[in-house]
């Protein structure tokens, strides 16, 4: 994580130069400032950001579910700047695979957070991503992640297959 002076400031930069959409984009956005200041700041970030004058849209890109929270989510609904529009790489819906993956949350969960952003965020759109073929999936494990898909609580999701990344 940058500091989140650093960040306003070169925020700053971008709209005196014109910029109309700030994205804050990380592999998990949502952890912003575990590693600077020991704690999640992501909250504290959007804030400082959004006295930022000059930018229409303010867009957070990547944020993983285990870590998204209700005060995220409040400081998004706050201002009309905030997109409504969310990156949730959610990978999988089946409790087995989300521990296989390392996701740290579970189906009941996910949907719980799927809830608790509609109605935070009414009419927003969430982006997700989802992986097929993990190692182990079972074919009762594809169906429910298709069920699941099909329920329409995403305005756009991708499916990607598994491929085998080295550690």
């Amino acid at each position: 994580s940058r500091p989140i002076e650093d960040l306003v400031t070169e925020a700053r930069q971008l709209a005196d130069g014109g910029a109309r959409e700030i994205c804050l984009i990380a592999q998990d956005t949502t952890s912003y400032g575990r590693d600077l200041y020991g704690h999640f700041r992501l909250a504290d970030l959007l804030r400082a950001l959004l006295a930022v004058r000059g930018p229409r849209w303010f867009r957070l890109m990547y944020a993983y579910p285990k870590h998204l929270d209700a005060e995220m989510l409040d400081v998004l609904a706050s201002d009309a700047r905030c997109c409504p529009y969310i990156d949730l790489p959610l990978q999988h819906i089946s409790d087995p695979l989300l521990r296989a993956m390392g996701r740290g949350i579970t189906q009941r969960q996910t949907v719980a957070l799927l809830d608790l952003i509609a109605s935070k965020l009414p009419g927003g759109a969430i982006r997700t991503a989802f992986i097929a073929g993990f190692p182990g999936e079972t074919e009762a494990q594809f169906e429910e992640l298709l069920a699941f898909v099909n329920e329409g609580r995403f305005a756009h999701a991708g499916v990607f297959l598994y491929s085998h990344e080295p550690l």
